[in-house]
């Protein structure tokens, strides 16, 4: 059984572990799977999971246009940054008491 929130337990229980999965899901029903089958194999009654986005870095790109005046020239431009993020999963083995 699995929950994405530890307050949907009804039922008394005790934390066994944790593990997080960074990299090399292809999909979210593909690692949930994983999860129950790790936690089974160890035991757990239940895994709470939670989705999460990590920001490991930034890239940003510049941009600009330069136009040549009979006086001077005007040099117009900007920046756009974007966040690199990582999806994770964070699962928590329960043991029902």
């Amino acid at each position: 059984m699995f929950f994405f929130d530890v307050n949907d337990i009804k039922k008394g229980y005790e934390v066994m572990g944790t593990t997080d999965i960074g990299k090399g899901f292809g999909s979210i029903e593909a690692a949930q799977q994983k999860v129950i089958t790790l936690g089974q194999s160890k035991g757990a009654d239940a895994v709470v999971m939670k989705l999460t986005e990590e920001v490991t870095g930034s890239s940003k790109s510049d941009f600009g246009n330069l136009q040549n005046g009979k006086k001077n020239n005007t040099y117009t431009g900007g920046s756009i940054t974007n966040n690199i993020k990582v999806k994770k999963i964070v699962a928590t083995f329960v043991k029902y008491k």
